[in-house]
């Protein structure tokens, strides 16, 4: 048995399906999202397009049956956040699709990337800290 972190991934995507479904938070949240004027604005914007295509992958992921495809589907996600990781979020929609993306619905800890751009959004103390500590990571 291969123990890649996709095959890890796809252990925790069965394991949490029966504690909630993802298109069940979709649908309770969709109509919050669809009036907020915010949302309006950024939905062609380049972030929003790329968590489309992630969460399109992310549910695929929940109906796949090999190993083979479902180790497709991670891989694409990651190059998806690593996309999503190189623009600056500039609406509160876009922020919000980067949150869902990094912990993929809350299941994982964010990278440290994400929460270097976090602290500088909110103007944590820490925020150039961490921007240092992260680019120092970086080949």
């Amino acid at each position: 048995m291969k123990t890649s972190s996709s095959l890890t991934r796809r252990y925790f995507i069965a394991g949490t399906g029966a504690a909630i479904s993802t298109t069940a938070l979709a649908t309770t949240v969709a109509p919050v999202v669809a009036s907020d004027p915010e949302q309006a604005k950024c939905e062609q914007s380049e972030l929003i397009r790329l968590f489309s295509d992630w969460d399109a992958c992310d549910r695929e992921a929940w109906h796949v049956e090999s190993d083979e495809e479902s180790d497709a589907l991670c891989d694409r996600m990651h190059q998806i956040e690593i996309a999503m990781i190189a623009i600056p979020a500039t609406t509160a929609a876009e922020f919000a699709a980067k949150i869902i993306a990094f912990t993929s619905y809350g299941d994982w800890l964010p990278s440290r990337e994400f929460i270097a751009e976090s602290a500088a959004v909110c103007g944590a103390s820490r925020a150039s800290e961490l921007a240092g500590a992260t680019a120092e990571r970086d080949p």
